[in-house]
């Protein structure tokens, strides 16, 4: 017999389906429980009719209905009605109830807030409304969400492997069919761009290399930049925030005359021809400089990849051209729940960090999941005894043995479910969606935890050349790529060092050169003065050029296989 009861699911007593609740509110005269895949449960009833509305004030909206196979009372179904019934006939009238649970949004979103995990979801590849839409949790996953129709309990549900286990239904003689539901898709292209303003600031003390340039141009003492015209050197010295150009601008300056103050006086002595001996002060100068950098530089990178999977002939004419999953972001150098995901805007590359991998293979589990739905194109219907029905739920595989599919058996996710009673009668049928998969084993092989070191990149970048980077489900991975060289400048902008920035420093007319006054011929002083002023010194600095460019890498990654289950065989004779 059937069960039916109103409840108000507000209250404690009707928190479940208790011995209370085994009674009959309603006479039923025919029923239809059906379910779908990615649907909640819905229950059809032919009932007497009754004068008062079902929405009527005060009136219980909701219901338990369960059936007694005479040793065991099998809950079925709790949900609430959808609206107002329709009339049947004269005495008799259709009442639809839906098992969803009344805060269906909540639910689901507590559901979905434990699949916000990489490399299944990425948020870099969502807007940010997607982020928060808990659907989006699915788009990495071959899975659709299913409501339970008794306890309303919300889960993801894979649309090959069943989470309840494989279950053996006997079907009905006469009742199997199979047919073609879709063609397969035996691989998907992704074509992904990631952007990104690369972006730093700081500064470089260069004290040192000019030191030393003014140290090869014959200043006397190491660490003093020294000069016959160090006054005008001094007075001429660039001052901070004065354009360097190429992004570069100076920094911290700090330049005093240190001869005759820390440092012994030293001169120069110069005979003219009149016999007039004149002297010329060396000026040591104690300085320090920093170079400063502010820049943005647009960079972009690109993945190629084709996803194949194995599949069982179907079409004479074969497979089609690959799906293509084409994706285009500028969130790697957003920021995401307070971090960027690239870590350091100055980073020459995303795609070759550690967090860089977890988007591609985000972008591996989104080929995977559609490989594995379109996979599913095999559909096997049969009615099956009520009480195997009873068990069944739309987290089940079913094996279906019967001489009406190729090589007498076929197992798969059962996609559609109905229960349902006509003139007295019990009936169950379902539908389960079959993987034409070859069956072949993933051919993945894992990669050494290698990085660049040395100064090449910094330190966290991906090296490895060899082997793939596979998914926890074991079945689809993506292939090494460390060995890709990135097409820009090469400057590391994340740990810029004075040896890298500074291209030279070139001094022109040092202590060296000007001594060379010495053996000129002079009349008097004013040509002797004259003659220094043509060696003046000069000093000459060369940076890194930092910005007016912008850099783009290709990422052309090949081809990976997944493994793809084979749950009938489609070359078995019928």
């Amino acid at each position: 017999m059937f069960y039916f009861a109103w409840v108000d699911p507000d209250a404690p007593d009707y928190a479940g389906f208790g011995p209370d609740l085994h009674r009959v509110d309603e006479d039923i005269f025919a029923f239809s429980l059906d379910q779908g895949e990615g649907e909640a449960a819905t229950l059809s009833l032919t009932v007497r009719a009754s004068v008062e509305g079902l929405l009527a004030p005060g009136r219980m909206v909701w219901a338990w209905f369960a059936w007694d196979d005479g040793s065991t009372v099998h809950p079925l179904f709790f949900g609430r009605v959808s609206g107002s019934p329709d009339q049947v006939e004269a005495d008799f009238a259709r009442i639809v109830l839906y098992a969803r649970p009344s805060d269906l949004a909540a639910a689901k979103e507590s559901a979905a807030a434990p699949l916000r995990v990489l490399p299944y979801f990425d948020p870099v590849f969502l807007s940010a409304e997607a982020r928060s839409d808990p659907d989006a949790v699915l788009e990495g996953r071959s899975a659709v969400w299913h409501v339970d129709r008794v306890s309303h309990a919300i889960t993801a549900s894979d649309v090959l492997e069943g989470e309840a286990g494989v279950v053996a239904v006997s079907a009905l003689a006469g009742s199997v069919d199979l047919r073609i539901v879709a063609a397969p898709v035996a691989a998907v292209r992704i074509d992904c761009e990631m952007t990104w303003k690369q972006s730093a600031a700081g500064s470089l003390d260069i004290s040192g290399p000019i030191r030393e340039a003014f140290a090869a141009a014959g200043s006397p003492r190491a660490g003093f930049p020294a000069s016959y015209t160090g006054e005008g050197l001094a007075n001429d010295w660039p001052r901070e925030g004065d354009r360097i150009g190429g992004g570069w601008s100076v920094g911290r300056v700090e330049i005093a005359r240190a001869d005759g103050v820390t440092l012994p006086q030293s001169y120069m002595r110069v005979l003219t021809d009149s016999g007039l001996a004149i002297r010329f002060p060396l000026w040591e100068l104690a300085v320090s400089m920093e170079a400063a950098f502010s820049v943005e530089r647009p960079r972009s990178e690109r993945v190629s990849l084709l996803v194949s999977a194995g599949l069982q002939p179907m079409m004479i004419d074969g497979v089609g051209e690959p799906e293509v999953l084409s994706l285009s972001t500028s969130a790697v150098g957003e920021a995401i729940d307070g971090a960027y995901p690239i870590g350091n805007l100055a980073r020459r590359s995303y795609v070759q960090t550690d967090r860089g991998r977890a988007s591609l293979l985000a972008l591996v589990a989104r080929a995977r999941a559609r490989l594995r739905s379109r996979a599913r194109a095999i559909e096997v219907t049969a009615e099956i005894p009520f009480a195997e029905g009873v068990g069944l739920t739309l987290r089940h595989n079913a094996t279906i043995a019967s001489r009406h599919v190729p090589g007498g058996v076929a197992t798969g996710k059962v996609a559609g479910l109905s229960l349902s009673m006509r003139e007295g009668r019990l009936s169950a049928s379902l539908r389960i969606g079959c993987s034409v998969g070859d069956g072949a084993a993933y051919a993945g092989a894992a990669v050494s935890s290698s990085y660049v070191g040395g100064g090449y990149v910094a330190e966290g970048y991906i090296a490895a050349s060899a082997g793939s980077y596979d998914l926890a489900s074991a079945d689809a991975g993506l292939p090494a790529y460390g060995d890709v060289v990135l097409d820009d400048d090469g400057v590391d902008l994340e740990s810029p060092t004075v040896a890298a920035m500074v291209q030279s420093v070139a001094v022109t007319n040092g202590p060296a050169d000007q001594i060379a006054l010495q053996r000129m011929d002079l009349a008097d002083g004013n040509a002797a003065a004259e003659a220094l002023r043509g060696l003046a010194t000069s000093v000459v600095l060369q940076m890194q050029p930092l910005d007016g460019r912008s850099f783009a890498t290709l990422f052309d990654l090949g081809a990976v296989s997944i493994a793809l289950p084979s749950t009938i065989d489609l070359q078995a004779e019928v």
